[in-house]
């Protein structure tokens, strides 16, 4: 059987998808060689199984290096994509989709649904899988970039800016005060007993607004004020999310006698056996913000805590333990 070059994509985040989308374009054309996505913070001697398995002429690091591999053995000529399963259970197997095959469904689903041109798709869904790989095929389809992002709360009845864009109606500005101010129809009366908002409502977000789009930077009563220095904790995240041994991670200040707060990463390592030293991340934040946005320790986790609502246990994270204070004391995990 006739075959062609094969390339493994690792993806991270919800970049992934927006990396994906050009080398799935190339692949759904023939222009490109096959594609097999997959998660860069799967366990490393996971990731090690499934590219042994499916043997890929090139792998594609979340960084975009690619490494040529010598043991390669490409694809099948009318593969555009391989799914491939984690192989928990068993050895991993390779869901080959030509690209007649996905295209015939993403313009099916875009039939059933009444889609009409230039209406987006929201992927929340890892484009590792085939549900949300196939929400790349029907945004390509529809010559559209899907959504993935958007921004509200209760007090605006969910979302309200969809990709930076504020919908129809609605306004948002940021203060002199950093904090992001919205209005419009999508506004609520009052709180609870409260008075009602007639103009604008002051969110706990700070953000700025350019040229119509919206860029929110995390929150207020979040930032910490390190040395004189103020640092927003989810500008730190983002930097650190960039790291290619970092699965998860969310960043969280702590009272110092000296400082007044420190900067504290805590992070789920893409591989236990192998976790990202404190220069490493503190190296990643260094060519992306300030140094003195740079995490001051480290707390390795086996899983984020999270509350009822989602959302990260900030109270339970500022409380963990850092390595150094681990060194002089009985382990214990966060989880």
């Amino acid at each position: 059987m006739e075959r062609h070059s094969l390339h493994a994509v690792l993806l991270s985040g919800p970049a992934g998808a927006r990396r994906l989308a050009g080398p799935l374009a190339e692949a759904l054309d023939g222009t490109g060689p096959a594609i097999l996505p997959l998660d860069a913070g799967l366990p490393a001697p996971l990731l090690r199984r499934l590219l042994d398995a499916f043997r890929p002429d090139v792998v594609v690091g979340a960084d975009g290096d690619a490494t040529f591999r010598s043991d390669g053995r490409g694809a099948a000529a009318d593969t555009a994509v391989i799914v491939g399963t984690s192989g928990s259970t068993g050895e991993p197997k390779g869901v080959e989709l030509s690209a007649a095959a996905l295209l015939n469904s993403a313009r099916a689903s875009l039939a059933r649904v009444g889609a009409r041109p230039g209406e987006r798709w929201l992927c929340c869904l890892p484009v590792t899988h085939v549900a949300g790989l196939q929400v790349l095929v029907r945004s390509h389809v529809a010559g559209t970039e899907p959504a993935v992002t958007t921004y509200g709360m209760s007090e605006t009845c969910g979302g309200c800016v969809y990709d930076g864009v504020p919908l129809d109606g609605v306004r948002v500005r940021a203060g002199d005060d950093g904090l992001l101010r919205i209005s419009g129809p999508v506004l609520m009366n009052r709180y609870y007993g409260g008075a009602d908002i007639n103009e604008e409502f002051v969110t706990s977000d700070l953000g700025y607004v350019s040229n119509g789009r919206v860029t929110v930077r995390g929150r207020a009563d979040d930032v910490i004020n390190t040395g004189g220095h103020k640092v927003v904790p989810g500008e730190v995240a983002a930097a650190l999310e960039s790291c290619p041994a970092v699965r998860e991670v969310v960043v969280v200040g702590r009272p110092d006698q000296e400082w007044g707060e420190r900067v504290i990463a805590v992070v789920v390592p893409a591989d236990p056996a192998d976790p990202p030293s404190l220069e490493l991340l503190r190296m990643h934040v260094r060519e992306r913000l300030p140094r003195y946005a740079s995490p001051s320790e480290v707390v390795l986790a086996e899983a984020i805590p999270v509350l009822p609502s989602g959302k990260p246990d900030l109270a339970s994270l500022r409380k963990a333990r850092t390595l150094r204070e681990r060194e002089h004391s009985p382990a214990r995990s966060v989880n």
